[in-house]
């Protein structure tokens, strides 16, 4: 099992927005062959006080994909059309990055 994480620092101004644009966006994604299921998180970051007022928030999108081969497939033949998506509507106020884990057998 393949692990690909997408990292998500959002402006706050857009957060709302970009949030529910998000659900659909991961919906389209888990349709390509080899993708399995998705989950959106949500990691607040407290301020030193630990106070929820001040939090920060950071999305992290999971997707579970069967092989590399199929998520290799993926990268090369719709990711620049998926990010251009996203780019197109919200530019420099969504910041990515991505982590490809590979789940070991215990």
């Amino acid at each position: 099992m393949i692990i690909y994480e997408v990292c998500l620092n959002i402006d706050s101004v857009i957060f709302t927005e970009y949030s529910e644009w998000l659900v659909d966006h991961v919906k389209k994604v888990i349709a390509f062959k080899g993708f399995k299921k998705a989950r959106i998180l949500d990691e607040i970051h407290l301020d030193k006080d630990s106070n929820m007022k001040n939090a920060t928030h950071q999305l992290i999108v999971q997707y579970e994909i069967d092989t590399i081969e199929n998520l290799q497939e993926y990268f090369s033949l719709h990711a620049t059309a998926m990010r251009k998506e996203g780019n197109d509507l919200f530019g420099k106020k969504v910041k990515p990055s991505r982590k490809i884990y590979h789940e070991l057998t215990l």
